[in-house]
């Protein structure tokens, strides 16, 4: 089989002689994939992934036009690039002010996590980001250290920045049905859908990521008493939990229809086949795994 990486970049190099083009990896929040670029443009260097052109060669297109497509590609995304560079240039104030935590999965992210500063919370890690709707970025040890930033003093003000939310799954399903159906069918439709007494809540932030909801400890206290007992801690995404009572509940049960949904989900939302159960008393979260029932680093 051709090594169509190898084979393309040896084509440019021979082509193209003076372009200086590379192909790397690239670990992204939530994503992880070989791109190529060009290499020293003045500190703006966009990266398009190849699997795009790989793909373009294996449907019958010649090496020219592939490279025709990856640099039409490539200077489209270099002037989006150089339009919105003031607002994507980050400083001292931007990331202070708008840094929040994205909670992944450790030992799947590990070479991403070699990269940027985390705190760990059970088998997850929080990672540092500044998002809004047009761009998302990490923040690199680099930054921080351009911009005299402690890791004490990063961590303190995205913690400082999460506004966690504690809603009944009852009212998150009202207001979607509401405006779909109307108010009377949306009480029927929520009604037949949840008939079992048991409560249940949605904790999270109410934005992208909002799943590090959980690393607020006094939103987990709340949770306690509004469930008035242990509770689990079921992750829907990386975007949210939910909180059931821990009192007749099977984890193992819980844990696998959570693998099930997680099967359902762009593999970019998917946050953790592990669900998690709050001891009331001490305060304590341990983690439940697919073969054993075990505590780690209680918060």
């Amino acid at each position: 089989m051709m090594d169509f990486e190898k084979e393309f970049l040896d084509w440019i190099h021979e082509n193209h002689p003076s372009l200086d083009i590379r192909v790397t990896q690239i670990n992204k929040i939530g994503d992880s994939y070989r791109g190529i670029c060009f290499v020293d443009r003045n500190g703006i260097s966009p990266v398009i992934p190849i699997e795009r052109y790989r793909m373009m060669y294996e449907n019958g297109q010649d090496f020219n036009q592939v490279f025709y497509q990856f640099t039409s590609d490539y200077f489209n995304a270099l002037q989006s690039a150089k339009a919105t560079m003031e607002e994507l240039k980050p400083d001292r104030e931007k990331i202070l002010s708008q840094v929040r935590l994205r909670l992944m999965e450790r030992e799947k992210n590990l070479d991403l996590l070699n990269e940027i500063p985390f705190v760990q919370w059970q088998n997850l890690a929080a990672v540092p980001i500044v998002s809004n709707d047009n761009y998302l970025y990490k923040i690199s040890r680099p930054m921080m250290k351009e911009f005299q930033i402690t890791e004490e003093e990063l961590f303190a003000a995205a913690m400082n920045n999460i506004k966690p939310q504690i809603r009944s799954m009852a009212d998150v399903l009202l207001e979607l049905t509401r405006k779909k159906f109307g108010a009377q069918e949306a009480e029927e439709f929520v009604e037949a859908m949840m008939p079992s007494p048991v409560p249940m809540f949605v904790v999270s932030t109410g934005e992208e990521f909002g799943a590090s909801a959980i690393l607020s400890g006094e939103l987990l206290e709340r949770v306690g008493g509004m469930l008035d007992g242990d509770y689990y801690l079921l992750p829907s995404s990386v975007h949210k939990f939910l909180a059931v009572p821990a009192s007749g509940l099977d984890p193992d049960t819980l844990r696998a229809m959570v693998a099930d949904i997680n099967k359902t989900l762009d593999p970019k939302s998917v946050l953790t086949d592990s669900i998690y159960r709050y001891d009331h008393l001490t305060k304590q979260v341990s983690t439940i795994t697919p073969d054993q029932h075990r505590g780690l680093y209680g918060r």
